[in-house]
């Protein structure tokens, strides 16, 4: 089985991409730094930990 496609990093905002375009995300809500790629074409960026928001960007 060869893999093709995996749904991390990059690949996250190659998938974006595809379906937006150039279009920025104006709010972006994450339990993880690893979503880092799509934090960075966000306005707006939260971190979810425990029920708790926190804005980091």
């Amino acid at each position: 089985m060869k893999v093709r496609y995996l749904n991390f990093g990059e690949n996250k905002v190659k998938g974006y991409k595809a379906l937006y375009g150039d279009k920025r995300i104006e709010c972006f809500y994450t339990d993880s730094y690893n979503d880092k790629a799509l934090m960075e074409i966000s306005d707006r960026v939260f971190i979810v930990k425990k029920g708790r928001l926190t804005r980091i960007k």
